[in-house]
Formats: structure tokens, C-alpha cells, sequence
């Protein structure tokens, strides 16, 4: 009997139609490898093991879900990031032969990490039970101290996150001190590692924030960070916790119950310090603002000093004494004019009389009265002298008043002179500084005006006038106010 002979297309309809109904939706577990990602969103890579290999294609509307209908799994979304690293990986899809190229492909629904289907729903579930007992509540979140001097660094001595955290910090910041805490970051002893060095850092109460860091890695490397146990010991931390744990798009428990998450190890260093070109510039620009404020007081004070001068001079007694001298010249000289003017006058006036009497009135009698004229008139220059002396007496009296009150309103002037000065150089803060105060500032810059704003344990930066000097706050003593002292005493 002779074999039937079939054509190509008839054949390969058959392997088509076979396939596709023998295996409408299959898992297959393999290695990826030969990833390529077209700008129309598709990816096609091969998926192989020790001794064949498929080739998968997975477009850009399968991609964009993470959701499998199938089973109702949520899986964390695969980049082409993730799978160019390679490692086992697990594809949903639909096997199809394309006769056209004569080629067996797997058509992909979902790809996710060997074993993250599991991982993920013991995720979600566990993400849930934490979020309902308030681990997440930004309302317990702590903040972060800026620029700590104390940093209790949990992660593993060996990988490459400390070395990164390590590296940032070198340059940022200033006189910290890091202490690590080292612990296992990946396997099944690594939770409780991670648990008990979190609370060793807690019970030695040292530090002022711990740093919880680890490396990028699959979900299954970084499932330790996971676990229930460290959940539990962030959530109990009596210190700050800053967490910075895999790469950006990585999420964990431990990231999500601390009070704050970095992004990566380095993100995390740079959260904490602040880069020591910017502290410099921050520091000059304060100074500047100091020198100006200083500059500011001075040329304020100096006006006013000027200002009091010009005021003291107008009243001070010798200008007044002086006014008071040209006023009487004034009038000595006017009373000298009208003297002259009034004997002028008399005078005319005499003779004018005179004539008349030589006209009306005898000789003798005329010589009589010339004779008491002449007495009169030997008399007028006494009378004068007189006038004069009494004048000038009363005169001398005044300028002696005058004089003695210039005298005291002038010491008045130079004690209120000597007040201004004496207040001028006490609100200089340089000449505090140089007296023995200092300013006290915690390590951000802010002045402490206050023992509320201060801690015990805490360091600040003394300002001298030669320098500055850093220390620590052993004990905080508030002194009573006197209505406290008041309250007191009555009990």
C-alpha cells in the first residue's frame, strides 16, 4: 500500500491545529537568554535548559498586565532589565507554529521569577496583616535626624552596599562616626541575623538613626527582609530606622515599616548627610549675613552717635554763652548809640535854650543857671558811672548763672554720652565674645535660645571669639522662674 503524501501547508496546518489544542495554556520553566525589546513595545527572547531551547514571543498588550486570568495570581512586574540578567525564569503562554517560517513558538501571557508566584502572594497576604496592625501608619514614622553624628550601619561587612554607603559618606557630612552591626543579608538564618542585630543596636542606644541596607537581587534574595521578624524588630526599634534595600523598584516589608526609605545603599547615605561643599556654602553665606548685620548695627549707631554730637553741641552752654555775648554787645552797643544820640540832643537842646534865655533873662541870672549847669553837668558823669558800675554788676551775676548752668547741663550731655557708648559697645557681639559668652548652635546652624530646644546626648558647636568648639550635652538642668519659686513657697 502506498503511503499517502501530504503538502507541505496541509502538514504543517495539522502540526498548527495539533499543537495549539494539545497545549492551549502551558508554564515552562528555563533560563532566558537573547532578550530583545522592539520600539513597538513586543519582546522576543529565547528560553532554554541543558538540552533544548523555545523561542517565546511576548507583546506589548500581555506585557502591560501582571494579572493572569487563569489562576487570579498577581505577580510583581519583569522588566527587560531583570531578564537581561538572566537567571530561571517561569512563562505562561499559548505554544504555535507559524508555517510560513516552519517554527515552533511559545506566545507569552505572563513571565515572572522562578518561584515568585508563591513569594508574591505570601507578600501580598503578609503586606496586608502589617498594614491593618498600623505598621505603615505614616503617623508612627519618626523623622530622620539631618547630618547625624552617630550611625549604627546593619548590613553585610562583604557586599558591595557598604562600600557604596562608605563612599558617599566620605564626602558628606562632618566628624561622623559609623559603627556596623554585620549580619547575614540572604538565605534562611538571614531574618533572624537581621532581627537580632536591630535589636542589639536598639539595647546599646548609641546611635542616633540606624541604616538597614542590602544590595540589589531577585525576589527570593531579598525575601529575608520579608519576613515577619524583621518586620517585627523595625516596628519595635526604639532609634530611627532608615532602610535602603535592592535597587530602586524594589520593595520590602522592612522598607515599608521603617521610618523612612531610601531608594539604594547610596541613596540612603545621601539622605543622611548633606554634601560638604553645600555645608561650606551655607556656612559662608551665614557668615556674611553675620558681618552685614554687625556692619549694620555699627553704621546705625554711628549716626546716631553723630546725631546726638551735632545735638549736644547746639546745647551745649558755651553756644549758648556765646549767643548770649553777642546779645549784649548787641546792646551795649545800642545803648552807647542812644547815650550818644540822647546827649546830642540834650545838648542842642541847651544851647538852643540857652540862646533864648540870653534873649529873655538878665546876665546874672543866666550865669546862675550856667552854674548850676556846670554843676549838673560835673555831676552827669558820676551818675553815669554809677549806672554803669550796677549794670555791670548785674551782668557779671548773670554770666556766673549762665556759666554754672552750662556747666551742669554739659555734664549731663557727656554722662549720657558716655551711657550711648557703653550700650553701643555692649551690643556688639563681637566684644561678647571677646568678654567670655559664647553662641550656642546646635550642629543644623540653629542658635539655642533655650534648654527645651536642647537633649541630653546631644551634640552642639560653641561659638567663641577665637573659634569654635564641639561638644556634648551630658545633662539638661531648666532653671525656675520666679513665679514657679513663688508657687513653691506657698506650699
Amino acid at each position: 500500500m502506498q503511503n499517502a503524501v501530504y503538502a507541505v501547508s496541509e502538514i504543517a496546518l495539522q502540526l498548527k491545529q495539533k499543537l495549539e489544542t494539545t497545549f492551549p495554556l502551558i508554564w515552562i520553566r528555563g533560563e532566558v537568554s537573547g532578550v530583545k525589546e522592539m520600539n513597538s513595545g513586543h519582546m522576543y527572547f529565547t528560553l532554554k535548559d541543558a538540552h533544548a531551547q523555545l523561542s517565546c514571543a511576548w507583546f506589548a498588550a500581555h506585557r502591560r498586565s501582571n494579572y493572569n486570568l487563569t489562576t487570579g495570581e498577581v505577580y510583581p512586574r519583569v522588566t527587560r532589565e531583570i531578564m537581561e540578567k538572566g537567571g530561571e525564569f517561569i512563562c505562561c503562554g499559548r505554544l504555535s507554529f507559524y508555517p510560513q517560517r516552519g517554527t515552533c513558538q511559545l506566545v507569552v501571557e505572563n513571565v515572572v521569577c522562578s518561584g515568585a508566584g508563591a513569594l508574591a502572594q505570601a507578600f501580598e497576604a503578609r503586606k496586608q496583616e502589617l498594614a491593618e496592625r498600623g505598621f505603615f501608619d505614616p503617623k508612627r514614622k519618626r523623622p530622620i535626624p539631618r547630618n547625624p553624628s552617630r550611625i549604627a550601619l546593619i548590613t553585610s561587612e562583604q557586599g558591595a552596599a557598604i562600600r557604596d554607603f562608605l563612599k558617599i559618606s566620605a564626602n558628606r557630612g562632618l566628624s561622623s562616626e559609623i559603627r556596623l552591626f554585620p549580619t547575614l543579608v540572604q538565605g534562611k538564618e538571614a531574618a533572624r541575623a537581621i532581627a537580632q542585630a536591630l535589636q542589639l543596636a536598639c539595647a546599646q542606644n548609641w546611635a542616633e538613626v540606624i541604616v538597614l541596607i542590602r544590595g540589589g537581587g531577585s525576589l527570593e534574595d531579598l525575601w529575608c527582609f520579608n519576613e515577619q521578624e524583621v518586620a517585627d524588630a523595625v516596628f519595635q526599634a526604639t532609634i530611627p530606622v532608615l532602610a535602603g534595600i535592592g535597587h530602586e523598584i524594589d520593595f520590602t516589608l522592612a522598607d515599608l515599616t521603617a521610618d523612612l526609605r531610601a531608594a539604594t545603599p547610596t541613596h540612603a547615605a545621601e539622605l543622611l548627610w548633606q554634601p560638604r561643599s553645600e555645608m561650606l556654602r551655607e556656612l559662608a553665606a551665614q557668615q556674611t549675613r553675620l558681618l552685614l548685620a554687625c556692619d549694620n548695627l555699627l553704621a546705625t549707631l554711628t549716626a546716631r552717635l553723630r546725631h546726638e554730637e551735632r545735638a549736644l553741641a547746639l546745647a551745649s552752654p558755651r553756644h549758648k554763652l556765646q549767643i548770649l555775648e553777642e546779645r549784649l554787645a548787641l546792646c551795649v552797643h545800642t545803648f552807647q548809640t542812644r547815650c550818644k544820640d540822647f546827649l546830642q540832643s540834650r545838648e542842642q537842646s541847651l544851647l538852643e535854650l540857652t540862646g533864648r534865655l540870653r534873649r529873655r533873662l538878665p546876665p546874672e541870672k543866666i550865669d546862675r543857671m550856667l552854674a548850676q549847669v556846670e554843676m549838673l553837668a560835673e555831676r552827669l558823669p558820676l551818675l553815669v558811672q554809677t549806672q554803669l558800675a550796677a549794670k555791670s554788676s548785674s551782668i557779671e551775676r548773670f554770666e556766673e548763672k549762665l556759666l554754672l548752668h552750662g556747666q551742669h547741663n554739659l555734664s549731663l550731655r557727656w554722662a549720657k554720652l558716655e551711657k550711648l557708648t557703653a550700650q553701643l559697645e555692649g551690643a556688639s557681639p563681637l566684644v561678647l565674645l571677646e568678654r567670655g559668652y559664647a553662641l550656642v548652635e546646635s550642629l543644623d546652624g540653629a542658635l539655642l535660645r533655650s534648654v527645651a530646644a536642647a537633649g541630653s546626648g546631644q551634640m552642639i558647636r560653641l561659638q567663641l571669639a577665637d573659634g569654635s568648639l564641639l561638644a556634648e550635652i551630658r545633662s539638661v538642668e531648666a532653671r525656675k522662674s520666679s513665679s514657679s519659686a513663688k508657687e513653691a513657697g506657698a506650699f
